[in-house]
Order: C-alpha cells, then structure tokens, then sequence
C-alpha cells in the first residue's frame, strides 16, 4: 500500500471530466466503470494510492457539482484522508475551499471547512494554521478558544518564509 506518493494532478485530468460526466449522467456510478481512467481511480483508492484516492473524491465533487448521481460533500472525506497522508494537492484544494468559503461566501461546503481546516493545518501549512486559528478566534464555526486560537497563531508565524500579512494582502486583491 502506497500512501506516501504524492504525485501531481495530471493536466489532462481536468479535461477529461466532462467525458466522464457524459457516461455518468448516461450510466449512473456504474458509468465510471466504463471509463479507463476513473475504473483506474477506483482501483487505485481500494489499494492505497493517495493520489488516486484525492482525484477520485475531487471527481465526486466535480460531479456533485453538475448534480450528477452524487451530494456535495461525497468526495469530501476522500479529499480529506488524502490530506492527512500528505498529499500537497489536497492540502491546496482545502485551502482554496476554505478562502472561498471566507470572501466570497461560498456556502456549499460549509459543514467542513473546520474539518478542512484542521486537517491542513495539523499537516503543518501555514496558511491552514493561520486561518484555524482565526476559526477559533471568530467562534462562529466552532465555539471560540482563545488559547488555541493563540497556539494555531504562533505556530504559522513560526514558519520561516510565511508572511501571514502579505498572504492575506495578496488574498485581499485577489478578491477585491
């Protein structure tokens, strides 16, 4: 079993997704069978690949999102183990969903940004640290804990090279 791998979303895979839509929404779930790569994913996730295990909760997400055969939130847990074993591209997509979440009000994952957030933050990113500790501070989505609020604070500003105030600058312009 290969958790520790931790190879890049291939380019083309965004481009196959329509293709796979196509078969799902004709097919069902039983529709992924009948495409080489997503048979593949499976494959891949019941024999511990975490890259596979990642692409195939980002392709259940994907699908949910064009309301095909799966709910929101059914990939989910698969992005999430994927980011407990480390995988750097899922780590980001927590991150992404969590900024969207926060300034741009995107609501559809809202019952796991805490998760999310935990997760990547645990993991030792810097920008999940940060943004777990304001979660903790703001106590909107979690009751408030200053003390671990100021734990999850100190340990971002630890990461040489993070500039907490220059990230959420440029956050600030890019969604201004």
């Amino acid at each position: 079993m290969n958790t520790k791998e931790n190879t890049p979303v291939p380019v083309w895979f965004h481009e196959d997704l329509e293709s796979i839509v196509r078969l799902v929404k004709r097919w069902g779930l039983a529709g992924l069978k009948k495409n080489r790569f997503s048979e593949v994913l499976v494959r891949g996730n019941e024999n511990g690949s975490v890259t596979a295990k990642f692409l195939l909760g980002h392709l259940y997400e994907y699908l949910a999102t064009r309301e095909v055969c799966v709910k929101r939130g059914d990939g989910v847990s698969l992005i999430l183990e994927s980011a407990e074993l480390g995988y750097q591209d899922a780590v980001d997509w927590c991150i992404e969903h969590i900024i969207a979440f926060f300034l741009e009000g995107e609501q559809g994952y809202r019952p796991y940004i805490v998760d999310m957030c935990k997760v990547a933050a645990t993991g030792g990113d810097p920008r999940a640290q940060l943004l777990y500790g304001l979660i903790l501070m703001e106590g909107e989505l979690v009751p408030r804990n200053k003390a671990m609020s100021d734990y999850w604070v100190e340990q971002a500003l630890g990461h040489e090279g993070f500039d907490p105030e220059a990230w959420m600058e440029s956050l600030a312009e890019e969604f201004d």
